[in-house]
């Protein structure tokens, strides 16, 4: 587009906000999700749901222990199920960036940024906390020639309760000078087609997806990572438990969607039923339940710890029951079924 080229363009993503699980998915994955709804994507839950991982970040032994999630290799795994490849790029000044944005809008595509969301005042974060918080621009108005004053339709579907209040699906708007403080140091993406990555097929079985997802489990439970995940957890540290908040948090998230698309194929995984009970409820009940009670605990630790108060032993206590649980669970399905 020529610099100097009037813009008023507005893709509109609003009208797939419905479609997009924000309160199981983090603030990128279901940026993510919403591009694939905006470029036609049937199923956009599915991609997000259908993996089951327990990975930790390499890193330093003596620092805290980060689990991969979303998976590591999400982005290429997307790309080989629908085609369309999401690509990053840094945000190294606001009005390169937009000049960007404007041709990228003009061809049809939204772009899924990341910057502060201490500088974002559609967030509770505003003004309050530094952190990563992705959000989609699907519309800009105004004029390449003056790109500090142009207005910029922001869709941002993320779900999810906070000390502060709660975010909340909307969309709004913002000119990209109020913009350009959260986008220092962050980074902007597109999807798009791409025809070399070879495609699988269609619609692999549950029970494929099931085995897929086992054998990546196996290295975890007899390497014994699940332990070693709650080991680096420092009681004493209201920073360690801030970090365990999160990780937890991100882990019955996970949990809880895949549970949804165990749920959404269950006639397919019928083989796995154990003593009358579907694989679904087994993995509600020894999974994503347990996750879900540590996410609370180690929240009400961190809380309690920020206050200058111990934490209850019960958190620690429900984050071990929670990893070893899984851990056991997964080890039950590998003997059983593989």
């Amino acid at each position: 587009m020529h610099n100097s080229a009037p813009l008023d363009v507005g893709l509109s993503c609003a009208t797939h906000l419905a479609r997009v699980p924000g309160a199981l998915l983090d603030c990128v994955s279901d940026d993510l999700s919403l591009l694939l709804a905006h470029h036609g994507v049937r199923d956009i839950e599915e991609p997000f749901s259908v993996d089951w991982r327990f990975d930790l970040q390499e890193g330093s032994p003596e620092g805290p222990a980060r689990v991969l999630l979303p998976v590591a290799d999400l982005e290429e795994r997307i790309a080989a199920r629908t085609g369309l490849l999401l690509t990053w790029h840094a945000a190294q000044d606001a009005v390169g960036a937009v000049r960007d944005w404007a041709d990228h809008l003009a061809a049809g595509r939204p772009v899924l940024v990341v910057g502060d969301a201490h500088h974002l005042p559609w967030l509770p974060y505003h003004g309050r906390e530094h952190m990563d918080h992705g959000f989609v621009v699907d519309g800009a108005h105004g004029s390449l020639r003056h790109p500090q004053d142009l207005v910029l339709d922001v869709t941002d579907p993320y779900d999810n309760a906070t000390r502060w209040g709660a975010c909340a699906p909307l969309s709004t708007t913002i000119t990209l000078a109020d913009l350009a403080p959260a986008l220092d140091g962050g980074r902007w993406g597109v999807l798009q087609k791409v025809q070399d990555i070879p495609r699988e097929k269609e619609d692999p079985s549950a029970s494929e997806c099931l085995t897929e997802n086992l054998l990546a489990l196996r290295p975890a439970v007899k390497n014994n990572t699940y332990k070693q995940f709650c080991e680096s957890l420092d009681e004493r540290s209201p920073a360690s438990w801030d970090h365990y908040s999160l990780q937890t948090w991100l882990l019955a998230r996970s949990r809880a969607l895949h549970s949804r698309w165990l749920t959404a194929r269950a006639r397919e995984l019928s083989e796995f039923e154990r003593n009358g009970e579907s694989l679904p409820a087994l993995f509600d009940a020894h999974v994503a339940e347990p996750w879900k009670r540590a996410a609370q605990s180690c929240y009400l630790a961190s809380r309690r710890t920020a206050a200058g108060k111990g934490a209850p032993p019960s958190a620690r206590e429900s984050l071990e029951r929670a990893a070893a649980s899984e851990a056991e669970f997964a080890d039950a399905l590998f003997r059983h079924f593989l």
